[in-house]
């Protein structure tokens, strides 16, 4: 956890699966996931399930559309990244 310089909160976790690894921030806002730059849908071919396992963290505790997410993620493919980034969420 650290701050930004308005005193916004910031939590950072780290997530792994199989090969692949995801450094997570999440900051307060609107619920936008960016993924290595891109949206988050994009990075994720729009597959529902992919979206779904990255938001299950948030949502399980009723803040799916209060954070952003923020991610930077490589290695294996994008069932083993979709599952990365929610492990580092859910940290």
């Amino acid at each position: 956890m650290s701050t930004l310089s308005n005193n916004t909160v910031v939590y950072w976790g780290t997530g792994r699966r199989k090969t692949s690894v995801a450094r997570v921030r999440l900051i307060p806002g609107k619920g936008v996931i960016t993924i290595n730059g891109r949206p988050g849908d994009h990075y994720l071919n729009f597959n529902p399930a992919y979206l779904a396992a990255v938001k299950a963290p948030l949502i399980t505790l009723g803040l799916g559309d209060s954070y952003d997410i923020f991610v930077n993620v490589f290695g294996g493919g994008l069932t083993g990244q979709a599952d990365a980034i929610k492990q580092g969420a859910a940290r």
